[in-house]
């Protein structure tokens, strides 16, 4: 009696070929082998943001065969920390050979100086904070007391593992000043007018100066330190008129020596004396 010898359908399996068609049945040999080989299967494990699934940080694709053991490594990725995984391992089948690999996106600080330009170690203000890498940090300028906006070295940081740093520059404002040379008790007689400018902050010294016929007295401020307010940068340094003395003499027309009387007193520096007979 022969028996046919015939393949079948396996999980996994594909068959190859058998050592016979058909068994001769007999006392012993009564044995046949229908061989079939292990199939291959392509598997996926998918590196992704945890809650963004839809950034792929990377895809490890490859094919083993069937029931092999896959492990699921997590993996390095600038800016990513390692959060969790769906599967420690994948087992090789026909189908559902996939596996995820969740990361969470790292923190990092960054900084934006404002700083005087040409004076970068005069800093007007510092904004810091954090932010997860990637993440677009606009640079923005902004009003410190005496200075304007010049440039930045960026418009915006990425954040990245480092150089997150941002600079924006202001220049140092020019502002007028005046130094008024007054007669004291007399503020409407201005002797003189210093009027210059200089930069925020600077300090210009109030000096007294010489006027015909005046004495220096005192002054309202020693030194000006320029400020925004055109107020703060006015001073008045005061001076009091001279007296000098004066004589009138009365004498003889052609014998000038022969004095008949005197007159004396003194008075104030262009004072306007009325010169009388007597």
């Amino acid at each position: 009696t022969n028996v046919e010898v015939k393949e079948k359908s396996f999980t996994g399996f594909t068959y190859d070929s058998k050592d016979k068609d058909f068994i001769e049945i007999d006392e012993d040999n009564n044995i046949a082998y229908v061989y079939y080989t292990r199939n291959s299967y392509s598997y996926t494990i998918k590196h992704v943001e945890l809650g963004n699934e839809s950034n792929v940080l990377g895809i490890d694709s490859e094919s083993a065969k069937y029931k092999d053991i896959i492990e699921v490594k997590s993996k390095n990725f600038k800016g990513y920390t390692y959060n969790s995984k769906d599967k420690n391992s994948i087992v090789i089948d026909e189908k559902n050979n996939t596996a995820t690999v969740y990361y969470v996106r790292n923190d990092y600080n960054y900084i934006i100086k404002h700083v005087e330009k040409g004076n970068e170690s005069n800093v007007l203000g510092t904004d810091t904070g954090s932010a997860n890498y990637e993440d677009v940090i606009e640079v923005k300028s902004k009003d410190f007391k005496g200075f304007t906006y010049d440039s930045k070295d960026k418009d915006s940081i990425v954040i990245d593992e480092k150089n997150n740093t941002a600079t924006v520059y202001y220049t140092r404002n020019s502002y007028s000043y005046t130094i008024k040379h007054v007669e004291k008790g007399n503020e409407e007689n201005v002797l003189g007018i210093e009027s210059e400018s200089a930069n925020f902050e600077d300090v210009i010294d109030v000096k007294s100066k010489e006027f015909k016929g005046f004495t220096y007295a005192d002054q309202d401020k020693y030194t000006i330190t320029i400020d925004v307010d055109s107020k703060n940068n006015t001073a008045t340094v005061y001076y009091t008129r001279n007296s000098y003395d004066y004589i009138i003499k009365h004498v003889e027309k052609g014998n000038e020596s022969n004095v008949l009387g005197t007159d004396s007193d003194s008075a104030s520096y262009e004072d306007v004396i009325d010169v009388k007979s007597k």
